[in-house]
């Protein structure tokens, strides 16, 4: 499944994105792609802008949009790690600094501000995904056709040239906390559901056992999770078995370096670039270049702080994660049942089969897949249980004694 969704579902956004590029504190930059059923249908330009500002409303500025391009083949099965990428068309170059162009405002409502979405799912990529990916463009859709706004938090240097010589980590969940809480300060009245891919899960879940370890808030109502790798020594040992490391382990390790090779200008002075030269598998690449980035002292610290495994005792936010019994990124031996089974905050469902990020169903592998049911589902519980314990603790009376949960998970 793994191999088969990678190359048979091409996915093309039927309306575009608008693209914010959002400045962190300490000069980087991450993209965020915004997917919105109000606005999108409305603007047809495909131009990249200036970005907006942190505090504007994303539909009544230059925004920037993308489009997948429609033509674009899949290489081979051997492109098939983290699925086929589908480069994005622009119309100008994209290497270039946003430009001062302009592009029509979305459609507004008699108030003169756009409508505010009835909820925001943020959407994270797999270890060098991006927002044109086809198993991300389904989610996102997904997310549209039931009038969510979804919007793709692209890692730093993956949709675009690096502001600062620092990329991105398993274990750094920094830029996830400063996006949710942009998030929330654009929009602080509408509910925020998290869903991340493979690596896109481990950041997530890191950032909610983090913050259930400080007692501090996550910003999000729940967050859903998909093929991410639970025990990161256990997959990597895994990965490197001799098949294993042909589909996918070389091809992975083998991208990750061309992106340190194509922002190599912003990262030589922190980093000998030809460490990486001789680079064949993921271990490799997280020992020499992403353990040292990020100050460990070698790749097995870096994967003692970033596996889930040992952190699930501080999931607090409800968090629905997906596993395949047959995902060679996350062995069946290394997800927590027991632990699982132990928080109410947390439940994993295992199926028989799946792969890594394909779980088809039916012939028709172009169609939905169970991930986009399954997280269709969750997000409608989630939102509309949220808008129930909102009004419901409205109604209460000042002084009440009793509060009521965050969030709750209804079964059904």
């Amino acid at each position: 499944m793994t191999v088969v969704s990678a190359v048979a579902r091409h996915r093309h956004l039927k309306h575009l994105y608008l693209r914010e590029a959002y400045a962190c504190a300490d000069g980087g930059e991450v993209i965020l792609d915004w997917l919105n059923p109000e606005s999108a249908p409305k603007l047809t330009s495909r131009v990249i802008s200036t970005a907006p500002s942190p505090t504007a409303d994303i539909a009544t500025v230059s925004d920037a949009l993308v489009e997948p391009a429609s033509d674009t083949p899949v290489e081979s099965a051997s492109e098939v790690a983290e699925t086929a990428h589908i480069p994005v068309q622009v119309d100008v170059d994209a290497s270039e600094p946003f430009t001062d162009a302009v592009v029509a405002p979305a459609e507004t409502g008699s108030s003169g501000s756009a409508q505010r979405p009835s909820g925001v799912v943020l959407i994270l990529p797999g270890l060098t995904g991006d927002s044109s990916r086809n198993y991300i463009q389904g989610l996102a859709q997904t997310a549209q056709e039931y009038g969510y706004t979804a919007v793709v938090l692209n890692y730093r240097g993956c949709a675009g040239s690096l502001k600062t010589p620092k990329t991105y980590c398993a274990a750094d969940t920094t830029d996830i906390a400063n996006v949710v809480q942009h998030i929330r300060a654009k929009y602080p009245e509408v509910p925020v559901l998290a869903i991340g891919i493979s690596l896109g899960g481990v950041l997530i879940t890191n950032y909610i056992a983090d913050c259930g370890k400080k007692s501090t808030e996550t910003g999000l109502i729940g967050a859903m999770v998909v093929s991410a790798p639970w025990n990161i020594v256990l997959a990597s040992e895994v990965l490197e078995q001799p098949v294993n490391w042909y589909l996918f382990n070389r091809i992975l390790a083998r991208d990750l370096c061309k992106n340190v090779n194509r922002n190599a200008e912003i990262l030589r002075p922190v980093f000998d670039i030809t460490q990486l030269d001789n680079v064949k598998t993921i271990r490799d690449f997280d020992d020499k270049y992403t353990a040292k980035m990020f100050g460990y002292t070698d790749v097995n610290a870096y994967y003692a702080s970033a596996t889930l495994h040992t952190k699930v005792g501080h999931i607090k936010t409800p968090v629905l994660a997906l596993n395949a019994a047959d995902d060679v990124f996350s062995p069946y031996e290394g997800i927590p049942k027991k632990e699982a089974s132990e928080n109410p905050n947390l439940c994993i469902v295992v199926t028989s089969h799946g792969g890594h990020i394909g779980f088809l169903e039916g012939w028709n592998a172009f169609g939905k897949n169970y991930v986009e049911r399954l997280f269709a589902q969750f997000a409608t519980t989630m939102f509309d249980n949220y808008k129930q314990l909102r009004d419901q603790k409205s109604e209460e009376p000042a002084g009440a004694a009793e509060e009521l949960p965050a969030s709750v998970i209804l079964l059904q």
